[in-house]
């Protein structure tokens, strides 16, 4: 750069408003000239205010490109603005080598997850005057049966391309899940237990049973939702809602490329040097925040008080079902029938079928004979 820019670009630094402020910008064009600040853009100002401002350059490059409108300054302070709302970092799930293993992040916090559930469900069936020996083959054959159904619901209704590929991915049951594909197999492996094998249970006493499976699992799915957060598998559309995952990483720009090319909607997408001023909506890391902050409290508090056989499992559908149907709105590559994805039709059939169990379940309730007064 010639010292004719560098007077140039000094005279046209005004000195009527903030003295201290136009000094610092001057002094920051000369430490890009010099090579000593980072590459960015230069902020010196014209006289009448209008920005004059350098393009992106690398250190001691000879690219300044004075640029003076009386939109710059606006614009790029509404980017800036953008930038800063976006606070959510892109992470790319880790994973690590444990001899000749490969342990990733999502599947070894899900273990943690089916863990912490087993742990604290067998101590409140015993709270709940309930058999712990029954209680634990209840959890194995729940536990089966959810996997088989998490992958079949997956890869019949979600990637049916993909099983006419491959029909063999039918049998790979640690690929393609769905957790609306599990909890609807752990609800039938609990139907098939209590209600089939054990047809002598007393009603009232499976659906303890199942209320108490109810006030755990809504813990164990929020820890499952970490898994999700890291593997950003519930990919939302862009936008620039604060909480977000930022897009200013490359990795993220090609990450959430990918997604749209997949649901044929990259047109969509706005150019490059947009698109690194948004972030997308996540819908694993919103469903945690959600579960976090309403759904357990809420359970934590319906856990202390006595409440009849069912209601846990009302109470959790009623909180868990329409935030669902919201949310898969604006996924982006879901397999949708009819303008719904699998989910929100799961997600709406159990909202019309669980308060009409509830009253079936309620009407079961034991009413006390009145005293014979005969006697």
């Amino acid at each position: 750069m010639s010292p004719a820019h560098i007077t140039t670009i000094v005279r046209e630094i005004p000195i009527q408003h903030n003295a201290a402020e136009h000094a610092e910008s001057a002094h920051d064009c000369f430490a890009l000239i010099k090579g000593r600040k980072p590459p960015g853009v230069c902020s010196a100002q014209n006289a009448d205010g209008s920005a004059i401002r350098s393009t992106p350059t690398s250190f001691g490059s000879d690219a300044y490109q004075p640029v003076a409108s009386q939109t710059d300054a606006p614009r790029d302070s509404s980017l800036r603005h953008q930038r800063q709302s976006l606070v959510i970092p892109y992470l790319a799930a880790p994973s690590f080598k444990l001899g000749p293993l490969t342990i990733h992040a999502f599947g070894l916090i899900v273990a943690i997850a089916v863990w912490v559930g087993v742990t604290m469900v067998q101590p409140r069936y015993l709270r709940a005057g309930l058999d712990g020996a029954i209680g634990e083959r209840l959890n194995i054959w729940m536990g089966v049966v959810a996997v088989m159904c998490a992958h079949l619901f997956s890869v019949l209704f979600y990637f049916p391309n993909k099983l006419k590929a491959d029909p063999l991915l039918l049998l790979r049951v640690w690929e393609d899940i769905s957790s609306f594909g599990g909890m609807v197999g752990g609800l039938i492996g609990a139907v098939v237990f209590l209600w089939i094998r054990n047809p002598k249970m007393p009603s009232l006493t499976r659906w303890k049973y199942i209320d108490t499976l109810a006030s755990v699992f809504p813990f164990a799915l929020a820890i499952g939702r970490v898994a999700c957060t890291f593997a950003h598998d519930h990919p939302g559309t862009v936008t620039t809602f604060p909480l977000a995952v930022s897009l200013r990483s490359a990795e993220a720009q090609d990450f959430i490329a990918g997604v749209y090319a997949n649901a044929g909607r990259t047109a969509e997408l706005p150019p490059a040097a947009v698109l690194a001023t948004m972030g997308f909506h996540d819908m694993g890391w919103y469903e945690l925040l959600y579960l976090s902050l309403v759904v357990l409290p809420v359970i934590a508090i319906l856990n202390k008080r006595a409440r009849r056989p069912g209601s846990m499992l009302l109470a959790f559908g009623l909180m868990y079902l329409p935030m669902r149907i919201v949310f898969d709105f604006i996924r982006v590559s879901d397999k949708r029938y009819s303008g719904l994805t699998p989910g929100q039709w799961v997600a709406g059939l159990s909202l019309f079928l669980l308060p009409l169990l509830y009253l079936r379940v309620k009407s079961q309730a034991v009413v006390p004979a009145p005293a014979d007064k005969s006697a």
